[in-house]
């Protein structure tokens, strides 16, 4: 065995000691805890991941949401508010307001129409609910209905693209955008927890649908890793070789780091 091939052997095996030891450490700490159910962080606490949306606790009732850099091109913030707990159901209120022209204007190169149609200024109001069952194995129901309202002249077009991103503009596209989901997280062990996720969205004449499954593996007592991928089931305006109308059918991977604080 060369020098260099020793090295590389001593690398990978520090590294998996680190990882094995991180891993026993998080086995000594609390359980990991389930994601995006009815639940808020502690006042003063929250989390942030590179997907996932900045919470923070202001009280024991109330969590705000944003996502930072999606601030900046579309102003916005969801309140989670808890309305029933210590039962075997808790459910929490999601009430947000976002402003999307901003985005809108940015992208209308690469997104909207380029013909000098005005895009008017949108208000998107939205109400939901969460509501959970269980404690390590938890069963979430969720509930929102977000509408877009018109300030000014223009009527842009449907993106007709990946659903993901026209689920974003949908409620200043179609109106409103109205979604029914269903989340059941599993404990496998204090440090690993499976998820499991369905929803269907209804905007306009359109309807989506959408299934993942995810792997949530604690890396430190603050930190996790979340891993997976999802199912998409949309209407995208596509056409066969027939010219007649077809679902589009689209697997996108998870990856995202969580860190709580």
């Amino acid at each position: 065995m060369t020098g260099l091939a020793r090295t590389r052997t001593r690398i990978r095996i520090r590294v998996g000691l680190l990882l094995l030891a991180s891993v026993a450490a998080s086995a000594a700490a609390d359980p990991l805890p389930a994601r995006d159910s009815a639940d808020l962080a502690e006042p003063g606490h929250g989390s942030i991941g590179i997907v996932h949306p900045l919470r923070h606790a202001v009280s024991e009732r109330l969590e705000l949401e944003v996502y930072p850099v999606a601030f900046l091109l579309a102003p916005h913030v969801s309140a989670r508010l808890v309305h029933r707990t210590h039962a075997p159901w808790r459910i929490t209120g999601v009430y947000g307001l976002s402003f999307p022209t901003p985005a809108m204007k940015l992208t209308r190169t690469y997104l909207f129409p380029t013909d000098g149609a005005p895009i008017p200024w949108y208000i998107v109001p939205s109400l939901g609910a969460i509501a959970s069952h269980g404690a390590r194995h938890v069963l979430s129901l969720r509930a929102d209905l977000a509408a877009g309202l018109a300030i000014g002249d223009g009527d842009p077009e449907p993106l007709d693209t990946y659903a993901p991103l026209e689920l974003l503009f949908a409620p200043a596209l179609f109106g409103y955008r109205a979604n029914l989901g269903i989340d059941y997280d599993r404990a496998l062990t204090p440090w690993l927890r499976a998820r499991a996720s369905l929803d269907a969205y209804l905007y306009g004449d359109r309807f989506a649908a959408r299934a993942a499954v995810e792997l949530d593996l604690r890396l430190s007592r603050r930190t996790r890793l979340v891993a997976g991928a999802s199912y998409w089931d949309s209407d995208q305006h596509a056409i066969d070789a027939d010219f007649q109308r077809r679902r589009s059918h689209d697997l996108f991977p998870l990856l995202d780091v969580i860190f709580a604080y």
